[in-house]
Protein backbone atom coordinates (compact mmCIF):
# COMPACT_ATOMS: atom_id res chain seq x y z
CA UNK A 1 0.00 0.00 0.00
CA UNK A 2 2.71 2.51 1.01
CA UNK A 3 4.42 1.81 -2.67
CA UNK A 4 1.58 2.74 -3.95
CA UNK A 5 0.86 5.99 -2.40
CA UNK A 6 4.89 7.09 -2.93
CA UNK A 7 4.78 6.40 -6.71
CA UNK A 8 1.30 8.15 -6.94
CA UNK A 9 3.02 10.99 -5.52
CA UNK A 10 6.38 10.74 -7.33
CA UNK A 11 4.45 10.72 -10.20
CA UNK A 12 2.22 13.39 -9.57
CA UNK A 13 5.44 15.49 -8.76
CA UNK A 14 7.11 15.12 -12.04
CA UNK A 15 4.38 17.14 -13.81
CA UNK A 16 6.98 20.43 -13.33
CA UNK A 17 6.30 23.40 -11.43
CA UNK A 18 5.50 24.26 -7.51
CA UNK A 19 3.52 21.57 -5.49
CA UNK A 20 1.62 22.73 -2.25
CA UNK A 21 0.75 19.92 0.11
CA UNK A 22 -2.45 20.56 0.08
CA UNK A 23 -2.75 20.64 -3.22
CA UNK A 24 -0.57 17.42 -3.71
CA UNK A 25 -2.91 15.64 -0.79
CA UNK A 26 -6.18 16.27 -2.96
CA UNK A 27 -4.60 15.35 -6.56
CA UNK A 28 -3.37 11.99 -4.73
CA UNK A 29 -6.16 11.49 -3.08
CA UNK A 30 -5.05 11.57 0.64
CA UNK A 31 -4.30 13.47 4.16
CA UNK A 32 -2.13 15.86 4.29
CA UNK A 33 -0.34 14.12 7.23
CA UNK A 34 -0.37 10.36 5.38
CA UNK A 35 1.61 12.97 2.77
CA UNK A 36 3.78 14.36 4.87
CA UNK A 37 4.58 11.14 6.28
CA UNK A 38 5.58 9.72 2.75
CA UNK A 39 7.12 13.02 2.03
CA UNK A 40 9.14 12.74 4.64
CA UNK A 41 10.35 9.06 3.90
CA UNK A 42 11.19 9.92 -0.02
CA UNK A 43 13.42 12.92 1.10
CA UNK A 44 15.37 10.86 3.27
CA UNK A 45 16.19 8.77 0.40
CA UNK A 46 17.03 11.47 -1.50
CA UNK A 47 14.12 11.08 -4.07
CA UNK A 48 12.41 14.29 -3.46
CA UNK A 49 13.45 17.79 -1.87
CA UNK A 50 11.02 20.32 0.54
CA UNK A 51 11.36 23.88 1.16
CA UNK A 52 9.01 25.86 3.67
CA UNK A 53 7.31 29.30 1.65
CA UNK A 54 5.77 31.55 4.14
CA UNK A 55 2.90 34.00 2.49
CA UNK A 56 2.91 37.71 3.54
CA UNK A 57 1.19 37.17 6.92
CA UNK A 58 4.18 34.12 8.31
CA UNK A 59 1.43 31.44 7.19
CA UNK A 60 2.49 28.56 5.61
CA UNK A 61 1.43 28.13 2.42
CA UNK A 62 -1.61 26.03 1.40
Amino acid sequence: MYLSYRLRITAALTSGGRNYVSQLARQVGISRPLLHLHLQRLEEVGLVTSKLELSRDGKARP
